[in-house]
Protein backbone atom coordinates (compact mmCIF):
# COMPACT_ATOMS: atom_id res chain seq x y z
CA UNK A 1 0.00 0.00 0.00
CA UNK A 2 1.26 3.51 -1.17
CA UNK A 3 0.72 6.57 0.25
CA UNK A 4 0.46 9.18 -2.32
CA UNK A 5 1.86 12.50 -1.16
CA UNK A 6 0.19 14.81 -4.14
CA UNK A 7 -2.52 15.67 -1.56
CA UNK A 8 -4.31 18.65 -2.64
CA UNK A 9 -3.76 21.71 -0.15
CA UNK A 10 -4.89 24.34 -2.06
CA UNK A 11 -8.33 25.02 0.12
CA UNK A 12 -6.15 25.40 3.44
CA UNK A 13 -4.06 27.90 1.68
CA UNK A 14 -6.79 29.79 -0.08
CA UNK A 15 -8.60 29.88 3.12
CA UNK A 16 -5.31 31.37 5.25
CA UNK A 17 -5.12 33.61 1.96
CA UNK A 18 -8.83 35.16 2.40
CA UNK A 19 -8.64 35.61 6.46
CA UNK A 20 -5.51 37.16 6.48
CA UNK A 21 -6.72 39.67 3.75
CA UNK A 22 -10.05 40.00 6.24
CA UNK A 23 -7.76 40.68 8.95
CA UNK A 24 -6.00 43.51 6.93
CA UNK A 25 -8.82 45.32 5.86
CA UNK A 26 -10.62 44.91 9.57
CA UNK A 27 -7.05 46.48 10.72
CA UNK A 28 -6.62 49.00 8.17
CA UNK A 29 -11.27 50.29 8.72
CA UNK A 30 -10.25 50.27 12.69
CA UNK A 31 -7.40 52.57 11.63
CA UNK A 32 -9.71 55.03 9.47
CA UNK A 33 -12.60 54.99 12.39
CA UNK A 34 -10.10 55.78 15.25
CA UNK A 35 -8.63 58.44 13.14
CA UNK A 36 -12.44 59.91 12.54
CA UNK A 37 -13.49 59.75 16.08
CA UNK A 38 -10.00 61.48 17.12
CA UNK A 39 -10.98 64.18 13.84
CA UNK A 40 -14.35 64.85 14.90
CA UNK A 41 -14.39 64.61 18.66
CA UNK A 42 -13.97 68.33 19.20
CA UNK A 43 -16.13 69.73 16.32
CA UNK A 44 -18.36 67.67 15.72
CA UNK A 45 -19.63 65.46 19.09
CA UNK A 46 -23.04 64.24 16.97
CA UNK A 47 -20.28 62.54 14.57
CA UNK A 48 -18.43 61.23 17.04
CA UNK A 49 -21.40 60.08 18.93
CA UNK A 50 -23.08 57.94 16.25
CA UNK A 51 -19.26 56.44 15.74
CA UNK A 52 -18.96 55.20 18.36
CA UNK A 53 -23.13 53.64 18.58
CA UNK A 54 -21.97 52.01 14.84
CA UNK A 55 -18.81 50.51 15.01
CA UNK A 56 -19.95 47.38 16.68
CA UNK A 57 -22.57 46.97 14.17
Amino acid sequence: MSVSLATPVSAPVSTAQALRTLYFVRAAFSVVWVSLVFLFVKSAPTLTAALLLLYPA
